[in-house]
């Protein structure tokens, strides 16, 4: 659990500060999400986020994401991690989004396979 908790964190981290490189490194190959912009492959998704920060439109510096609740089912090599996380992103996110990740252990390491995000409900 630790070693998911640890990955997680890196992630979320990476995607505020816009490091599509861990991105990379975290999500699998086939990763999707589905958020307000709609489905997106990791290609996609890396993509945008490299664009939004070379026009320097990406989120602003100390934008962060901390989980309000937070549960997690794990099932073998596969966790399911869902609930609502908090956002200071400067206007650029609803102040809570509920998520939904899957993510799978090969060997030591997890790597996020699906995401998907939305406003929360109030």
């Amino acid at each position: 659990m630790e070693e998911l908790l640890a990955a997680r964190a890196r992630w979320i981290r990476a995607y505020f500060d816009g490091d599509v490189d861990m991105l990379d490194k975290l999500e699998a190959t086939d990763f999707s999400s589905t958020c307000r912009l709609g489905n997106q492959t990791k290609k996609e998704q890396l993509e945008g986020i490299t664009s939004a920060v070379r026009e320097g439109c990406w989120f602003a510096d100390g934008s962060t994401g901390e989980d309000l609740e937070r549960h997690i089912h794990l099932l073998g090599d596969i966790a399911l991690v869902h609930g609502v996380i908090r956002t200071e992103a400067f206007g650029q996110l609803p102040p809570s989004v509920a998520s939904t990740e899957v993510w799978q252990r090969a060997g030591p390491h997890w790597r996020v396979l699906r995401l998907h995000f939305s406003a929360a409900r109030r």
